[in-house]
């Protein structure tokens, strides 16, 4: 095996890896402190992923900038959810707010299909050229 690829793919797996944690940790956070599976977390941070994407290809934004306009969008977007959906049913039984939780989830998911479509999305290189070890 050649060793680039296998740096390559470590980073790779790295990377993913590092997402993966993040919504983890996430989960556990939101369980840890209010007891609720919070099934619409992950279509939060896709939300912010959406901004981020539209903030850089088509408003052109500094990354940086693009981020905090998706970190903020995730922000709202979660804020909005909590008032609309959540604070009502703080002293309803606990089986209601996991039935809204996966009820959030799929208004998120078939609310950005309808949106921004099914198909892939492609990002230029953030910073141009590579790096060869």
């Amino acid at each position: 095996m050649d060793l680039s690829l296998f740096f390559t793919q470590f980073i790779n797996g790295l990377q993913t890896g590092s997402i993966y944690a993040l919504v983890a940790l996430g989960y556990s956070m939101v369980y840890g402190i209010i007891l609720l599976l919070n099934f619409a977390h992950g279509d939060v941070i896709m939300i912010g992923a959406y901004s981020l994407f539209y903030a850089l290809v088509q408003f052109h934004f500094h990354p940086v900038l693009a981020a905090i306009v998706a970190v903020a969008a995730s922000t709202i977007v979660g804020l909005l959810i909590q008032q609309i959906a959540y604070r009502p049913l703080l002293n309803a039984p606990r089986l209601s707010l996991l039935i809204t939780a996966i009820a959030m989830s799929f208004l998120l998911q078939n609310g950005a299909q309808i949106l921004f479509g099914a198909d892939a999305k492609s990002l230029d290189p953030l910073v141009p050229g590579s790096l060869h070890l």
